[in-house]
């Protein structure tokens, strides 16, 4: 089987959330192939988005305008009649991510305006001095939290479920089998 730009991005995506994930890279692991894929795609995104904000060597208006152009490439690649030949005014980073991260969105019907209010969270960081954050800001940062929890674990929860019930089930029958075994003893 051949390789595609696709299979490229998914790559690249790995590569950079082992790079720069640090131990949530190995929570990962345990997943079946495709929402292992998935979750790397996921952390690249919102590590990408994260360093659109924190160019501390640019102004905030450019940090703004790099917040912007990832956000209308992010829209452009989740088009349902979005093709590659679209991303030629995209930077090297979303080049990068956005193809994987569309596909992932798809395979997996992730809710688009979670990854948009990622995109939202961090630039709204960017206008905040600690002395700002006021109790409605913080249900708002409950908000985004929540859909950074609910992109990130998207994928992952049906590998979760079976892994979860198939823990639950190999210990029900160890528990019996211990049991019985007490029980002819």
């Amino acid at each position: 089987m051949s390789r595609t730009p696709l299979d490229d991005c998914f790559d690249q995506c790995e590569r950079l959330t082992k790079r720069t994930a640090g131990n949530f890279y190995y929570s990962f692991l345990g997943l079946p192939t495709p929402q292992y894929r998935a979750m790397c795609v996921l952390y690249a995104f919102m590590r990408v988005t994260d360093d659109w904000g924190d160019e501390t060597d640019q102004t905030i208006a450019q940090r703004i305008a790099a917040l912007e152009a990832w956000r209308l490439s992010l829209n452009d690649a989740l088009c349902p009649e979005w093709t590659p030949l679209e991303m030629t005014h995209w930077s090297d980073e979303a080049r990068m991510v956005l193809p994987a991260m569309r596909d992932v969105a798809i395979r997996f019907a992730i809710p688009h305006e979670h990854l948009f209010a990622v995109i939202d969270g961090v630039r709204s960081d960017l206008f905040l001095t600690p002395a700002e954050i006021t109790p409605s800001l913080r249900a708002g940062f409950r908000r985004l939290r929540n859909s950074i929890s609910t992109a990130i674990w998207w994928p992952a929860r049906s590998a979760f479920a079976a892994y979860t019930f198939g823990a639950f089930t190999a210990t029900k029958r160890s528990v019996e089998q211990s049991t019985a075994a007490l029980r002819f003893n």
